[in-house]
């Protein structure tokens, strides 16, 4: 998770073409944690019942 934030912070200052690319990295992070948060949230919930 901090190597896209790191990717992010690079590509930010330089030109237009890299715009799509960090928008890219950023929703595959976000992408990526929700999936993780469901996964937990199913082995929580499959723990308790």
């Amino acid at each position: 998770m901090q190597v896209p934030g790191q990717l992010r912070l690079i590509t930010r200052g330089t030109a237009d073409d890299h715009r799509g690319l960090d928008l890219h990295i950023g929703t595959q992070c976000l992408v990526t944690a929700a999936s993780s948060v469901a996964i937990i949230a199913a082995i929580v919930l499959i723990a308790f019942l």
